[in-house]
């Protein structure tokens, strides 16, 4: 649970240390503040917003750089996505990247290449797919959807449903991996009890189980 944490306290200091050095950058860009900042339509360019609720539906030609308390967001960025807040809800399609860090991070979208993302909660619903590799650090952390890369995830209770189309290699406190997962490389896992037989999920590669 330390290392959890402290991992999660690293890439959270991160991703806010890039946001602020970023922010001076914003008058070269769109960007909104307040407590409440609502975005519709077409974005031609890099986009910058925080404030108590920020709700953008919109497309953005560029990169998505938010924060705030509750953060909304669909429809399509063509560029990276790094957003920190309370609750986070990514819906619609990002092209490329996305980080993310916050208390509850809801991802229902289609992702480009990789997904890093450090949470209280971290849910990924069974029509998220992503492009690349995913790593996941969090209290919580349940994933249904495609990952076409590899996954690693570090967290106090982790359930996999979905589809890992690279290697897996997972670290908490309970793990669940369900029937209906699959993974096409290798699983490497540790965990008080094991979470696999080998007949139960289909798994492509090694079973690599670790008690701790």
């Amino acid at each position: 649970a330390p290392i959890n944490r402290c991992l999660g306290l690293v890439l959270l200091r991160a991703w806010l240390a890039s946001l602020a050095l970023l922010i001076p950058f914003a008058a070269m860009a769109d960007s909104s503040a307040g407590e409440r900042v609502i975005e519709r339509g077409q974005i031609d360019d890099d986009y910058y917003a925080a404030g108590g609720v920020v709700d953008l539906d919109a497309v953005v030609d560029g990169d998505m750089i938010i924060a705030g308390g509750e953060l909304l967001f669909g429809r399509r960025v063509m560029g990276d996505v790094i957003a920190a807040g309370g609750t986070l809800k990514i819906r619609g399609v990002v092209d490329d990247d996305v980080r993310i860090a916050g208390g509850e991070l809801d991802v229902d979208a289609r992702i480009g290449d990789e997904l890093v993302a450090s949470g209280g909660s971290i849910v990924l619903a069974a029509t998220t797919t992503v492009g690349g590799d995913a790593l996941l650090v969090g209290g919580e952390v349940r994933i249904a959807g495609t990952i076409s890369g590899n996954l690693k995830v570090i967290g106090g209770e982790i359930r996999l449903s979905g589809t890992v189309l690279g290697d897996v290699e997972l670290e908490g406190g309970e793990i669940q991996i369900l029937d209906s997962a699959r993974i096409g490389g290798d699983l490497k896992y540790r965990s008080p009890q094991p979470a696999v037989s080998e007949t139960s999920v289909q798994i492509s590669g090694q079973i690599d189980y670790e008690a701790g």
